[in-house]
């Protein structure tokens, strides 16, 4: 069972997916999936997270406590998130 400010996030939430399907029919934009929006959300919650690890000066990542050291990460885990991504590119052939 969902609790009272779950259940206000959940309605919060499938207003706004309703709010941004007719906005997008207005200006002839492909239609957006729930689970579009969901991953809008997750993205700009990350986006949050690192921005408030740049201001206090520690990692983005959760339970990390190393010093900042480039675009919200410690060295350890920007250096990883580099491989990533260096990793993704080879794969896809980009």
């Amino acid at each position: 069972m969902a609790t009272g400010t779950q259940e206000l996030v959940r309605r919060k939430r499938i207003k706004r997916f309703k709010a941004e399907q007719k906005a997008r029919r207005r200006k002839d934009l492909a239609p957006i999936t729930f689970r579009d929006l969901e991953q809008q959300d997750l993205e700009r919650d990350e986006d949050r997270r690192v921005r408030e690890a740049r201001k206090v000066g520690g990692c983005a990542v959760p339970g990390c406590e190393a010093r900042h050291h480039a675009k919200g990460y410690c060295a350890k885990h920007y250096q990883r998130m580099k491989r990533i991504a260096a990793a993704q590119t080879i794969t896809l052939g980009h």
